[in-house]
């Protein structure tokens, strides 16, 4: 147990808050809370939800929002991803990419990886009747028939565990190959995916993709349009909560992309209908909670309260955690992951680390791990 706080205190030294953490130390946050929720829930009854885009430049908290829709979606037990895009491996444009990293790292419960989830649901005899009735409805497409295969190999075989490698990697997307030929198939499968987790009471998937501005590194018109394609698309579907983290960039580059006339190559394509919502200002865009004086102080309390669970010093470290705050007051940026860095800085200076008081375990502990 305390290894794993001490693993949480590790990742805050980076001013990153551990997932296991994110709600705790999500302080000001109630009206994102309220916001949050509303969206879980309307995901979970209606199987629909508009996406939202998260606002926000480095350091002001926007990769912590982000982290935080993920885990209030794994508190109410939902599906969900985060997607790191880049204009490399993983871009807007070209989807097929980065489904299979979707596939191989959904969460859901303790499962991890799309195999684990369908595995843990044929097995559960109160879920495998409502996965064969997906793998056999004629909306489940390609997954539905690769699933059938799966499920009729484990029958003929006599076993529960299902194997068919061919129909795992169609499942997996290791079929999808790097063209843009592919886009229309892997978001359609994409959506599938999505209709099955909901059909197996995960009530959706939640989608976070983060970086969504590298699209201003897609140097020309089509990948872009096939960008924006991508977007339209995933904004629609059904069974998705779809999560966009942003910078100016990205709007700075669709403006730009407006002004060169950029609607008129788009004619029946999605592309055009994502961009004339965004011109119209239709899609929600919300910015992460500035932190206030009055949460920087609890902020401070909570993370010297997981300090001193993690290594239990002989110091309450208040008065380091306060000249810390002070410090952190009269720095302009004033952003959460600065002020979660000096506060451990603080603590860390504070502690010895040739020799650390272990009170919880009755006992002097030489050479503390940091």
């Amino acid at each position: 147990m305390i290894g794993c706080v001490r693993a949480s205190i590790r990742r805050l030294r980076s001013g990153v808050v551990p997932f296991q953490d994110v709600d705790r130390l999500s302080v000001g946050y109630d009206g994102i809370r309220q916001t949050v929720g509303d969206s879980l829930s309307a995901l979970a009854a209606k199987g629909r939800c508009g996406p939202v885009f998260v606002l926000g430049e480095w350091g002001t908290g926007k990769s912590h929002m982000l982290e935080f829709v993920r885990a209030a979606a794994a508190l109410r037990r939902m599906a969900q991803v985060k997607i790191d895009l880049n204009a490399r491996d993983a871009p807007l444009n070209h989807p097929q990419r980065f489904y299979p990293w979707i596939a191989e790292s959904v969460s859901f419960g303790e499962r991890r990886g799309l195999r684990s989830i369908i595995e843990d649901a044929y097995l559960n005899p109160a879920v495998r009747d409502r996965l064969l009735q997906f793998a056999w409805a004629p909306t489940s497409r390609t997954l539905g028939t690769a699933l059938q295969t799966i499920v009729l190999e484990s029958v003929r075989s006599g076993s529960d565990c299902l194997s068919d490698d061919a129909s795992w990697n169609l499942v997996m997307g290791a079929d999808l190959p790097w063209s843009s030929g592919k886009r229309i198939i892997a978001l359609d499968r994409l959506g599938c995916v999505a209709r099955l987790l909901r059909c197996i009471g995960a009530g959706g998937l939640v989608a976070v993709f983060d970086e969504v501005e590298t699209i201003d590194q897609l140097w020309s018109r089509p990948s872009r349009l096939g960008a924006y394609d991508t977007l339209a698309t995933v904004c629609t579907l059904d069974a998705i909560w779809a999560v966009f983290g942003i910078t100016r960039r990205f709007d700075q580059t669709i403006t730009r992309d407006l002004e060169r006339g950029i609607l008129g190559y788009t004619g029946t394509r999605p592309s055009g209908d994502f961009l004339r919502h965004w011109r119209d200002r239709r899609y929600r865009v919300i910015e992460p909670p500035q932190l206030t004086d009055d949460a920087a102080v609890e902020l401070a309390r909570l993370v010297r309260e997981a300090y001193a669970s993690a290594y239990a010093v002989g110091f309450d470290g208040e008065k380091d955690t306060d000249l810390a705050l002070a410090a952190w007051r009269t720095n302009p940026g004033r952003n959460p992951r600065n002020l979660i860095r000096a506060i451990i800085d603080a603590l860390d200076s504070k502690r010895s680390f040739g020799c650390s008081s272990n009170s919880r375990l009755g006992r002097s502990t030489a050479h503390a791990a940091p």
